[in-house]
Parts: structure tokens; C-alpha cells; sequence
């Protein structure tokens, strides 16, 4: 039996740990993880083992030789350039003339692959993936199985809306040499997004075995700490393989190693070779100290790594830190969680390196320095950036200046040199502080930055589409809260960025691995210019004027945001249609009110930003949400003359209904505006791009809604009530339950199992279908909640429905 193990990769999510130093070569108890594979694998009688290399191969190949020493043969094959996962395993092709098992080097396991080996040859597989239930599965690939444990699907990396099961592919592999049938050597090719899809299109068998085993993968520094942490636990079945005795419960000392009189050793704790403990230390709990280290007097060392050949000074503590190889860390200094430094590193003495900080290698701190933020190079763990309106934060506490410069460098390390971006923010002083940051983090990486006066958003989008601008940043206060800030990115397009692009902007960030321009290449921040004008003739270009002014149609305004407040008086009195400005932004009532008084033909309260708008009709019936959304589909079909209509799941029949109604196509879709407006610009063929564009944009316009309507109302002489008894009125409802980020895999994956009888989409979160009813549940990116929508006509129904599905997450999380 043979294995290969793929260890070729950079590990850039544990630098700096891993700068001088391949992933596979991380040290767990003074051993490299990589070699806890190979004696699992001797273990269950795999002794012919390949190993695919790429990054710092020597330091691999130099430590373990042919493998002899370990008792098993070793055969390198070595990556001129990255293969990916199937590619490398191809690379060993020749090595590979039988049943193999493909296992990763970076990660620590003891599953049983005698078991596994079983399994795959009673099954008669072409594959056996090895799988194992994890809570959060975001950052792995899942596969959907049936009862007899064969793979349908798989899913790489999902997003909350795309979380259909939480079984982890673990890049555990037991495979049949005939996968090489299905792609060429040579080329970079992936298992779980190319080879497995294409495996199963061709009606190959693959199982997937659910492991109740060991297994965690060291990608991050708090997966790496983890790993540490859980062999001193017991988790993990390789005690008999720590290199150290065992003086105490829980407490693991090395050859040679000297502990002082009066040294405070806390279990768990593993002290390796050669070091040395010195009066008054306190070590542990969960401390693991390399070989060769010296602990000087009364340091304290908590929850934290320490590689080989290290100094630490006296009275220094160390908790939650990693700390690499030949570093000094002076005395009195402090660190704290997830602090990392780096190999060759000089700490001077009492400083304190804060959480989260990353020291490169061969960096010298000076004596007395705080370090908030990363030296040089790094990556700087926090929380996910990304939510559903942008990032945001607190002013000065989570948005800081200098956070907000690191992320406009994070954002133009992902464009292309010399690319124009808009950056614009509201009135609120401190928006247009955090702008002037942001134009500074996208300078510094030779950007050419045009600074926008005060904009609303569609005013924004319309603008960067229109002027053809690479991308536009768009930061300001939200709602009464002026203590909190979003920063909203936008595309060439005008439309909210990509998931897959917040992905690598958050990639960026974090790692801080920035292309900095050289002074020379720095461009003059520039005015963007006035764009009203543009903006009010792009509102009035599909309008029946003449119609609108001799319409009389009377409309009562609320809003707070005086830009808009004076593109209503100025485009209102261009196309002279009376108005009242309420100036109660909060009192619906009162618009109401107003609208019945003054015999208004409908009232509407627009959004400070523009974004949203609530509708009144002429008898002070507020129009719902998913009834507005209906008249943005109706502005699409009668006034931009669309012939289909893109229906985001969680949107209501109503759509469906008009489609039909008006003789349009009906096109379900996920949620984002991306998916959306690609679902226009291939339907919509009769139409060229920019004319789909922009007409999108549009109905993302409070504003130009609102015109439209009126528009409508015109062209047609009649009223909103009776524009409203044209779309059919489903009682749609949305719910909120509180659901940990740890559940949230298990209630997507029983919910599919309890509903599997019946009708379900899986778009985007899980949509069940009833006749005359649908119920859609998401688990939500920001909160730790999921997020419930049901629809039918009946509002008893409806509500019944909700609670339905409430009751049975509450019930699947109890259990």
C-alpha cells in the first residue's frame, strides 16, 4: 500500500511563522506535524510514501532524508510551479500504479485508515473522501451525501446562504490510480472544484466516510495553537509518540532539561530538549516550550508556543503568543493573544506586543515600544470584515484612521495598477475623516483617486458606471447612530463588489501583503467633478414630460437628507409636479396625515441615503416592502421596456405573477445584486449592457422610483391604489431566531434531511415549496442568527408557517 502526502503549500495564513519555514514543517511538541503523518501512516502499515513539495523544499527533504530513520521509504516530487491539490497528486503518477491514500501534510490526524482502507474497497469506489462534521464550515469544502454515504455534491468554501450540509472534506483521499483518465499532468488542477465534479458527471462512484477521529488542520495561528493545546488535552491518540517523559500528569520534559527550585509548572505543560527553567518561572497552563530555550527568572509563560533557541527575559509574559525560532524577547516585556514573532526577532525590553500583532523575521523592537499593528509584514486575525451593507464599526474603535488606510491598501492591492476610484462620503464630519484615510491607503499604492463631493449612494453608482471609473468607495454614518461608520464598496458597475472579491480584500488585509508604489508613480488626489446635472437628465431620460406637467399630480415628501431635499425641489419644479416637504422624518403618522389633508395623490419618506423609500397611497395605505418590490419590476417592464424579471429567492410571488401577466421570462436568483444583474444582462439580449446597467441601477434609486411612479400614474391617469390592484397582495413575512455560528451547519443540514420529501430549492439558503406557500431559511453572515421568510396568502397561514420552522430549528438546536 502506498500513500502520497501533499506538502507543498506556503502557509501564508501562519506568516511569520512560516516565512523561513514550510507548513508542513510547523513543530508540535518539537516534532514537525508533517512527521505525525508519517507515523500514522506507518502506523497502519503504509510504508511506500511520496510527498509533493513546492515551497522550501530543502528544509523538508533535509530533514527526513529517504525516511529510513522513521522506518519508511520516502519519494519526493517536487512542483516547479504550484499544480494544485490533483495536479500535485498527478505529478507522482508513475509512483502511483495502485490503491493509494492522498493525506495532507499540514494537518493533525489519527484517524484509522485500516478502517477507511475497508470501506473504500467494499464499497468499490473510485474515490473515498474522508469526512468529518464541523460546526462553522465556511472555510472548508462540504459534500452532500446520501444514506449509503455516496457523494451527490459538493460545495467549496460556501457562504452562509450555501451551507446545505456540515460535513468537512478533510483532504483525506483513498483513490484508484484510473483518476489520472480524467485530466493531464502538468496542469493545475484542483480535487474538490474540478476532478470530483468531473467524476461524478461521468457516473464514477465516490463515498464519503464520516470520521468521529481526531482531525484539525494547523491554517491559522489559532489553529495551530489549538492542535498544541489539544495533544496536552488527550485529544489526540499520539501520546505514545510525544518525544518527552511524562514526570507528571500532564506534564511532559525533555532530554536534559533543567527545572529550577521553585518553578510553578502548571499541567498541562511540555518542556522540550536542552532548556532550561530558571527560579521563580511560572510555566502553564497550556505552555509547550521547543528545545534549547532558556526561561529566564520570574517570566511567566501562559497558553503560548515557543519554537528552539529562544531567550526569554526575566519577568516577561507571554500569553496566547506564538513565538519562532532564535528570537529574543527582553525583560518585562508582555504579549497577548495570538501575538506572533518572527524568526530571528529581537523584542527590547518592556515592551508589549498587543493581541493579534505579528512580528516579521529579523525585526529589532526597541526597548519600551507598544506594538498595536503589524511590523513590516503579517496577518492580523479579527473578525470577518465583510457584512451585508459593507464594514462598519464604531468611530476611533473599530474604524480607526489607521484601519481604515490598511484597508484602502488591502482594496487596491486587489485592482490593477492605475486604476480610478471614487471615493465619496456623507455630511457627517467624521465619515469625511475616515475618507481622507481611505484616499491615503489608495494613493500609497499608486492609485489615482478622485475625491467626490457629498453624493447619496445611487448618486454614487450611477456616476461610477457613468464616467467609467474602476470602482468607488462610499463611507458614511448609518441611520441616528453617528457613532458608527459603513464603508460601502462598489464596482465598475455601480453595484455592491462580489463576495469572491470581499474575500480577497479581507485576504489582503490580513496578510498586509501589499504592493507598495514607489514615490515617483504616486498620483495628485483629484476633484470628481459635478455630477448633478448627469444624474438629474439620467432620472428624466425615459420620462413622458409633457405628461408628468400636465398631470397635477401632488406628492407629500419626507426626508432628512437635505441633497436629496433639493434634487426633489429641483427635478419636482423641472417637471412641475406640486409637492410638500413634511419634515418629520420619523412620523409616518404624520405623513399620513398630510397625505389625506392636503389631498395628496401618494406620500413617500425616502431613506437618508436614498436606498429605500416607504410609499403612502392617496388613502394613507402604506405600501409593503414586497409591494414595492413589485413596482420596481413594474418600472423595469413598462417604463425600460425589460421582457424579464430576476427574482431574488427571497422575493415574493408577486413577481412571478406580474412576469406571467406581462408576458415576461422569470428568473429565480440568489440574493446579491451581482447574481442579479448578470440574470438581466444574458436575458436581456435585445438589450445592449450599459442600457441594462443603467436601467438596473435604477430601480436600486429611491428616488427614481419615485419619479417613475408618477411617471406612471401620468402616462396611465389613474391612481397608486389602483396601480396597487394590479399586483396580487401575499402576505410576506420575515423572521429573526437566534442561532449560534456553531449550529448554524447542523440546522441547514437537518432541515434538508426533514424536508427531503418535499419540494426545496437550494439557490441560496433552503426555499420549501408548498402550493400555494414557500418558506426560505439563510443563516445570516453578521449575527448569529437565521434568518426566516415565508409567504402565502393568508397571513394566518403565513404565520403558522414561520412558526413552524422556528420550532423546529429551537427543536434541532436543543437536541
Amino acid at each position: 500500500m502506498k500513500a502520497i502526502i501533499m506538502a507543498g503549500g506556503q502557509g501564508k495564513r501562519l506568516r511569520p511563522l512560516t516565512c523561513n519555514l514550510p507548513k508542513p514543517m510547523m513543530p508540535i511538541m518539537q516534532k514537525p506535524v508533517l512527521q505525525y503523518i508519517i507515523e500514522l501512516l506507518k502506523k497502519h502499515g503504509i510504508n511506500e510514501i511520496g510527498i509533493t513539495l513546492h515551497y522550501l523544499p530543502d528544509e523538508v527533504m533535509d530533514y527526513f532524508g529517504d525516511g529510513k530513520e522513521l522506518g519508511v521509504n520516502i519519494h519526493y516530487f517536487i512542483e516547479q510551479s504550484p499544480l494544485g491539490t490533483a495536479g500535485s497528486v498527478r505529478n507522482a503518477e508513475s509512483f502511483l500504479d495502485e490503491t493509494f491514500v492522498v493525506i495532507s501534510g499540514d494537518a493533525l490526524t489519527d484517524v484509522n485508515l485500516t478502517n477507511i482502507l475497508q470501506y473504500h474497497k467494499e464499497k468499490n469506489a473510485m474515490v473515498t473522501i474522508v469526512l468529518k462534521k464541523v460546526t462553522i464550515p465556511l472555510e472548508y469544502g462540504v459534500a452532500i451525501t446520501d444514506t449509503e454515504g455516496r457523494i451527490s455534491n459538493f460545495i467549496e468554501k460556501p457562504g452562509w446562504g450555501e451551507i446545505f450540509s456540515d460535513k468537512a472534506n478533510t483532504g483525506i483521499y483513498v483513490m484508484e490510480p484510473g483518476i489520472f483518465e480524467f485530466y493531464n499532468k502538468d496542469k493545475k488542477f484542483d480535487f474538490s472544484e474540478e476532478l470530483f465534479p468531473e467524476l461524478l458527471k461521468s457516473g464514477k462512484e465516490i463515498f464519503g466516510y464520516v470520521v468521529n477521529d481526531y482531525w484539525r488542520d494547523i491554517g491559522n495561528i489559532e489553529q495551530f495553537m489549538k492542535c498544541n493545546f489539544d495533544i496536552l488535552n488527550g485529544y489526540v491518540d499520539v501520546d505514545v509518540d510525544i518525544d518527552a517523559s511524562q514526570h507528571q500528569k500532564g506534564v511532559w520534559i525533555g532530554k536534559n532539561t533543567i527545572v529550577s527550585d521553585n518553578v510553578k509548572v502548571i499541567p498541562p505543560v511540555y518542556i522540550g530538549d536542552n532548556s532550561e527553567i530558571r527560579y521563580g518561572a511560572e510555566i502553564g497552563p497550556f505552555a509547550v516550550i521547543g528545545r534549547n530555550n532558556i526561561i529566564s527568572e520570574m517570566a511567566t509563560i501562559k497558553r503560548s508556543i515557543i519554537f528552539e533557541n529562544c531567550y526569554i527575559g526575566s519577568g516577561a509574559e507571554l500569553r496566547g503568543s506564538v513565538v519562532s525560532n532564535n528570537v529574543q524577547v527582553g525583560g518585562g516585556v508582555s504579549t497577548f493573544e495570538e501575538s506572533a514573532i518572527g524568526t530571528g526577532s529581537l523584542v527590547g525590553e518592556k515592551s508589549v506586543v498587543k493581541a493579534g500583532v505579528k512580528i516579521w523575521p529579523d525585526k529589532v523592537i526597541g526597548s519600551k515600544t507598544i506594538i498595536k499593528t503589524n511590523v513590516v509584514w503579517g496577518e492580523n486575525r479579527c473578525k470577518v470584515l465583510f457584512g451585508k451593507e459593507g464594514i462598519s464599526g464604531e468611530i476611533n474603535v473599530e474604524l480607526t484612521p489607521e484601519f481604515v488606510s490598511k484597508l484602502a491598501s488591502a482594496f487596491a492591492s486587489n485592482l490593477r495598477m492605475n486604476s480610478k476610484v471614487v471615493v465619496c462620503s456623507d455630511y457627517n464630519l467624521a465619515a469625511e475623516m475616515l475618507k481622507y484615510s481611505f484616499v491615503s491607503g489608495l494613493i500609497s499604492m499608486g492609485i489615482e483617486v478622485y475625491s467626490a463631493k457629498e453624493m447619496t449612494i445611487p448618486m454614487l453608482r450611477f456616476s461610477t458606471a457613468y464616467f467609467k471609473a474602476d470602482a468607488a468607495v462610499y463611507i458614511y454614518c448609518k441611520g441616528s447612530n453617528k457613532e458608527k461608520v459603513n464603508i460601502l464598496f462598489i464596482d465598475k458597475d455601480g453595484i455592491m463588489i462580489s463576495r469572491s472579491m470581499e474575500k480577497k480584500i479581507a485576504n489582503s488585509f490580513l496578510r498586509e501583503d501589499f504592493r507598495r508604489t514607489r514615490a515617483n508613480n504616486f498620483k495628485r488626489l483629484r476633484d470628481f467633478g459635478e455630477c448633478m446635472g448627469y444624474y438629474e437628465d439620467y432620472i428624466k431620460e425615459n420620462l413622458c414630460i409633457q405628461e408628468i406637467r400636465n398631470s397635477g399630480l401632488k406628492v407629500a415628501v419626507s426626508m432628512e437628507n437635505k441633497l436629496i431635499k433639493n434634487e426633489v425641489k429641483s427635478i419636482f419644479s423641472d417637471l412641475k409636479i406640486q409637492y410638500s416637504i413634511y419634515d418629520n422624518y420619523a412620523d409616518l403618522e404624520g405623513l399620513k396625515k398630510e397625505v389625506i389633508e392636503k389631498k395628496m395623490d401618494f406620500g413617500v419618506c425616502i431613506s437618508e441615503n436614498c436606498d429605500k423609500a416607504i410609499i403612502i397611497d392617496e388613502n394613507a395605505n402604506i405600501i409593503s416592502t414586497q409591494m414595492y418590490e413589485s413596482i420596481k419590476a413594474l418600472i423595469l417592464i413598462s417604463v425600460y421596456k425589460f421582457k424579464t424579471i430576476v427574482a431574488p429567492v427571497n422575493s415574493s410571488k408577486a413577481l412571478k405573477y406580474i412576469a406571467k401577466r406581462y408576458n415576461c421570462k422569470y428568473v429565480k436568483s440568489k440574493i446579491s445584486e451581482r447574481y442579479i444583474l448578470n440574470e438581466y444582462i444574458l436575458n436581456e439580449k435585445d438589450k445592449n449592457i450599459k442600457e441594462v446597467l443603467f436601467s438596473y441601477l435604477s430601480s436600486t434609486d429611491a428616488l427614481n422610483i419615485v419619479i417613475n411612479i408618477i411617471n406612471i400614474l401620468a402616462r396611465g391617469k389613474i391612481k397608486l391604489s389602483e396601480l396597487m390592484e394590479r399586483i396580487p397582495n401575499y402576505i410576506l413575512r420575515e423572521k429573526e431566531i437566534a442561532c449560534s455560528w456553531d449550529n448554524k451547519g447542523k440546522i441547514m443540514r437537518s432541515l434538508i434531511e426533514e424536508n427531503i420529501s418535499k419540494s426545496i430549492e437550494l439557490i441560496e439558503g433552503i426555499k420549501v415549496n408548498y402550493e400555494d406557500a414557500w418558506v426560505l431559511i439563510i443563516p445570516d453572515s453578521d449575527e448569529p442568527i437565521c434568518k426566516i421568510y415565508a409567504e402565502s396568502n393568508d397571513e394566518e397561514k403565513t404565520d403558522k408557517i414561520i412558526n413552524e420552522f422556528e420550532s423546529e430549528i429551537e427543536l434541532f438546536m436543543k437536541n
